[in-house]
């Protein structure tokens, strides 16, 4: 009759707090270096322009989230997302001297020129192209995110096993 052998070994308790902890510290500091990259996108813009606020999230099983909704005037909000991804057609037409705030492929807003001259459905000039704010701030900032919550994982970890 074959013997059984059992080896047990106890792991030290991890403090799940302390982890958290850290991580949400670090989901924070980060949501406020997001929320400066898409203001920038309507830094110099007149009238109604949407307002950036961060939304972070912390789930078992899910992991960290960082998010970034867009608020205030419908306008406002409507404009960003047309220039952010383009439309097919333009239905207002621009004064002769408009030059945009905005360029595609670059975060930012410059002062610009010119003027709205009037909308109408009858118009359907080219559209606008997309200047894809949302695609670059997610690639420029990915990189640092993920290395701030690693670090802040690393701390947490360092914490929970002192508990």
């Amino acid at each position: 009759m074959a013997g059984s052998f059992a080896f047990k070994v106890s792991a030290p308790r991890l403090n799940q707090d302390a982890i958290r902890v850290e991580l949400l510290a670090a989901l924070e500091k980060q949501s406020k270096l997001l929320v400066k990259e898409f203001e920038k996108t309507t830094k110099t813009w007149h009238g109604e322009k949407p307002e950036f606020e961060a939304q972070i999230g912390l789930e078992q099983g899910s992991g960290a989230t960082l998010e970034v909704a867009l608020t205030g005037p419908q306008k406002g909000i409507d404009k960003w997302f047309w220039l952010d991804r383009g439309t097919k057609v333009r239905r207002a037409l621009m004064s002769r001297d408009w030059q945009s705030k905005t360029t595609p492929g670059l975060i930012g807003s410059g002062p610009g020129r010119g003027r709205v001259l009037f909308v109408s459905r009858q118009l359907a000039l080219p559209g606008i192209e997309a200047r894809e704010w949302a695609k670059l701030i997610r690639k420029n900032t990915r990189p640092t995110f993920r290395a701030a919550l690693q670090a802040a994982l690393a701390r947490g970890l360092k914490r929970a096993q002192k508990g």
